[in-house]
């Protein structure tokens, strides 16, 4: 590969002074270029010749002494270039992998862009294919392949050629969601930005289902919370309607006993009136029923002024009593009024159409039911679900901010973006009428 090397074996010029005093003390640029050109760098065309010449040219001239320190200033990261060499070994497809415009200033990126280009390119496992490039450019960056923290200047001069690299070693170290990942989605895939960009688009959809999953749990939890403190409500309101509705119902049995009685005494005296009008107006539409009452009304006047006595007796109490029924009457509307007030306010509160007595029978079958919920157990019940609730939020808070991370980078596909924008409006509007959206776990 190279032709010939300068020898580090010093002879005599004319003037005295020797070959390589004058080459290390006076033009150390001429070996410069004698490596240079023996390297022969911009022929390089592939990964197998870059790997050779650093394998096997180029140790000729660290080992040298005469070479060292001026190939030293060349190729500072030289170490780390060779171990990568030796290590590109185990890449599939690394060393037929084309490369151009190698110089000695860029040779170190072309072998991290190499390594890029090679280990993506007809991947059958992509979680041993990054592991592999992690390893890679672990030897190149120096830095600790098992520790999952990447030092930040170390990552910010990687993600300079390959960007959003710290985010994807996140992902693919989290075995939740690496143990999702099917090598088939990527079949038609090759190259770091195609894989990197697959990755992230799975990442943000296992994200959304993640925080999906979080706000339905939220939500179920919410509505468990809204009807434990609907049952307290509720059981608190029969505590209190249920004994001013039997109150208003006694009154109304009473007033309803009251007015029968008055009822039947009308009655009563209506009869009378009735008997006595027979005697006081007879029937007279014969000459012979109207000589009889000419007859009575002659031998029988005390007998009918009796009877006038007893019809306007009857009449004065009728009148009362007319006025004690409509009292009655309207105490009984009253009560009854009172009565279902009380129904519809516990079925407001309840929010069902239960009635005070169904409610009650419900109870007292609960009290036979050994799984009985106990106010103790539903203020137990509801500290759960706060402290759920409050873990739930956190969580959700994270899983957001990871969601605008892989958003950030500008990899996820817009139909993604979409899907995600139209169901927060419906969220939003349903979220608006949510009647159970005003609980509060503080």
């Amino acid at each position: 590969m190279y032709t010939c090397f300068l020898k580090s074996r010093p002879f005599m010029k004319n003037n005295g002074i020797s070959e390589v005093e004058f080459v290390t003390t006076h033009n150390r640029d001429f070996l410069k270029k004698d490596m240079l050109f023996n390297l022969r760098l911009q022929k390089i065309d592939n990964n197998d010749t870059l790997y050779s010449t650093i394998n096997y040219i180029m140790p000729h001239y660290i080992n040298d002494p005469f070479y060292h320190e001026t190939f030293m200033e060349l190729f500072p990261d030289f170490e780390k270039m060779k171990s990568f060499s030796n290590f590109a070994k185990k890449i599939p497809y690394s060393h037929n992998t084309k490369v151009q415009n190698v110089n000695k200033d860029n040779l170190f990126e072309k072998l991290v862009t190499s390594i890029g280009n090679s280990v993506f390119n007809k991947t059958s496992s992509i979680k041993t294919s990054f592991k592999t490039f992690h390893e890679g450019l672990s030897i190149l960056y120096d830095y600790d392949k098992n520790n999952p923290d990447i030092p930040a200047d170390k990552l910010e001069e990687i993600e300079q050629i390959y960007p959003n690299f710290g985010l994807l070693t996140r992902l693919l170290n989290n075995p939740d969601f690496s143990s999702k990942i099917e090598d088939s989605s990527f079949q038609d895939k090759s190259g770091y930005s195609e894989i990197s960009k697959e990755i992230i688009n799975l990442a943000y959809k296992e994200k959304i289902s993640e925080i999906e999953n979080i706000k339905s749990e939220m939500k179920s939890l919410s509505l468990e919370y809204t009807e434990i403190e609907t049952h307290e409500k509720t059981d608190d309101a029969f505590e209190s309607l249920y004994p001013q509705k039997e109150k208003f119902d006694e009154e109304k049995r009473n007033y309803e006993q009251e007015l029968q009685i008055v009822t039947s005494k009308i009655s009563e005296l209506n009869g009378e009136i009735d008997e006595n009008s027979l005697i006081v107006n007879p029937e007279s539409r014969t000459i012979f029923q109207k000589l009889r009452n000419l007859f009575n009304s002659l031998f029988n006047r005390g007998k009918i002024k009796n009877s006038e006595r007893i019809i306007a007796s009857n009449t004065e109490q009728i009148e009362k009593l007319l006025e004690s029924q409509k009292e009655y009457e309207q105490k009984i509307a009253d009560a009854e009024r009172k009565s279902l007030q009380t129904e519809m306010k516990f079925k407001q509160i309840s929010g069902k159409e239960t009635t005070l007595e169904q409610y009650k029978t419900q109870k007292m079958q609960e009290l036979n039911d050994e799984n009985q919920v106990t106010p103790q157990n539903n203020t137990e019940r509801k500290e759960a679900i706060q402290k759920r609730m409050h873990k739930l939020t956190s969580a959700l808070s994270i899983k957001e901010t990871e969601l605008q991370e892989l958003i950030d980078t500008g990899l996820v596909k817009k139909e993604l973006l979409n899907a995600k924008e139209q169901k927060e409006e419906t969220e939003l509007d349903t979220f608006s009428t949510d009647t159970h959206s005003d609980v509060d776990f503080d």
